[in-house]
């Protein structure tokens, strides 16, 4: 194995980790805008 391919491979749980971070944020950021609009709705529509 050359420096070049040994490289890659150190890199590669760097980005997986910071895809699993970005992913995260994203899933979190679904979860509270999801909690901040189901009581709002409830709130303008509560008999519908």
């Amino acid at each position: 194995m050359d420096e070049d391919t040994v490289k890659r491979i150190s890199q590669i749980p760097v980005v997986a980790a910071i895809f699993g971070i970005l992913i995260i944020l994203i899933v979190i950021r679904c979860i509270c805008n999801a909690c901040v609009k189901i009581p709002f709705a409830l709130k303008v529509r509560p008999f519908a």
